[in-house]
C-alpha cells in the first residue's frame, strides 16, 4: 500500500507543471464560457483574422502607409469582433430553448469570416498581385457595392427619422 502512494506521488505534477495545467484549464473554461462548442468555424476565423493582419501589414509595409495607430485600430477591430462573437454566443444560450442550435453565433461568425476574406483579398490587391480569380472579384466587389447601398439606405432613413 505505502508503495503505490509513492508511485502516485511520482506521476502527480510538480509545481510548476500545477501552475501549467491552471492556467491551462482556466483559460479552457473561459473560452468555452465564451464561445461554447463553436469549434471550426471559429477556427477559421482565427486563421482568417490572423491572414488579414498579416497581409494587410505586409501590404502597408510595402505601400510606405504603415502606422503604428492603425495597427493598434486594426487589432482593437479585431478584438471587437471576437467579443461581438461572444455576445452571439450568449444570445444563442439565453435562446436555447426556443432554438437547440447555435444560429445566431453561427452567422455571426460567418459573417465576419467573409469579411476578412474579403479584406485578405484586398491586401493582396494592394501589394500588387493579381491572384483572384476575376469571377471571385467581380463577385466581391458586387457585394460590397450592394452592402454600399444597403447602408447608404440605411442612413438616409436614420436621417429622415431625425428630421
Amino acid at each position: 500500500m505505502i508503495q503505490r502512494l509513492s508511485d502516485l506521488a511520482v506521476v502527480l505534477p510538480s509545481g510548476f507543471e500545477r501552475v501549467l495545467m491552471l492556467v491551462g484549464g482556466s483559460m479552457g473554461g473561459i473560452f468555452t464560457f465564451l464561445y461554447g462548442d463553436a469549434g471550426p468555424l471559429l477556427i477559421w476565423l482565427v486563421v482568417f483574422v490572423i491572414l488579414d493582419f498579416l497581409s494587410g501589414t505586409l501590404a502597408a509595409v510595402l505601400n510606405g502607409t504603415w502606422t503604428s495607430k492603425r495597427n493598434m485600430l486594426g487589432v482593437l477591430k479585431k478584438i471587437l469582433a471576437f467579443c461581438i462573437v461572444a455576445l452571439a454566443h450568449g444570445l444563442d444560450v439565453a435562446f436555447s430553448e426556443l432554438l437547440p442550435f447555435q444560429i445566431i453565433e453561427s452567422i455571426t461568425i460567418c459573417a465576419y469570416a467573409a469579411g476578412e476574406f474579403g479584406s485578405i483579398i484586398e491586401n493582396l490587391d494592394k501589394m500588387g498581385l493579381r491572384v483572384v480569380p476575376p469571377v471571385v472579384r467581380k463577385l466581391i466587389d458586387a457585394l460590397n457595392a450592394k452592402l454600399d447601398k444597403t447602408i447608404d439606405q440605411i442612413e438616409g432613413e436614420n436621417h429622415a427619422d431625425k428630421k
